[in-house]
């Protein structure tokens, strides 16, 4: 996370003509910082998936009501 809280994101090249973007530890992600598959579903840090590709929206975020709160006051991640 940078100093106002937000998490940090970096691109590693392209795949397939779009971005790759990996979390600080080097773990593929979308634009809003959530954990990708190979399959680009999002998942837990366990890899079971949550969301199939299909049920994110175009800006990469989750259906609600699931990101109706966030937190960036997360000192574990």
């Amino acid at each position: 996370m940078d100093e106002d809280g937000n998490f940090i994101i970096i691109s590693n090249g392209t795949v397939n003509g779009e971005p790759r973007l990996e979390d600080v530890k080097g773990n593929r992600v979308n634009k809003r910082g959530y954990l990708l598959n190979n399959n680009r579903q999002v998942v837990t840090r366990e890899g079971v998936v949550i969301f199939n590709r299909d049920e994110v929206d175009e800006d990469d975020e989750i259906p609600a009501p699931f990101c109706y709160q966030k937190h960036k006051e997360l000192g574990h991640i």
